[in-house]
């Protein structure tokens, strides 16, 4: 009975991995900033500038998905990263600040990012 007890826990384990086996994607330019599924970053757009008073990061990606979808995404990933939201688009956490501006290319928005220090 035990034996077909773990044969089965092994048998539905193995069926819930692949759920939890997708790992979430980062930014290149901001690799402890997670990518909203189906965005693209566009590295062309990247530029980054380290100074004494802080690093200065600017990079976009673009989605399919509309600018409410990706603010409600960001919402809610990044305060378990330590980001608190100061305003729509707004992020701060220690001594940065993240911004996020939208426009709609087409069919897809395009998502523009902003590090800098919080002054």
């Amino acid at each position: 009975m035990l034996k077909k007890l773990f044969l089965i826990s092994a048998f539905a384990l193995l069926f819930a991995v692949p759920a939890h086996a997708a790992k979430t994607a980062y930014f290149s330019a901001m690799n402890d900033l997670p990518m909203m599924r189906g965005m693209v970053e566009l590295p062309a757009d990247t530029v980054i500038f380290d100074k004494p008073a802080g690093r200065i990061v600017e990079f976009s990606a673009r989605t399919a998905e509309p600018p409410r979808a990706v603010l409600k995404f960001y919402g809610e990933s990044l305060p378990p990263l330590g980001w608190k939201p100061l305003k729509t688009g707004v992020f701060v956490r220690a001594h940065e600040k993240l911004k996020m501006d939208f426009s709609r290319q087409m069919d897809e928005t395009l998502v523009s990012f902003a590090l800098t220090p919080n002054d």
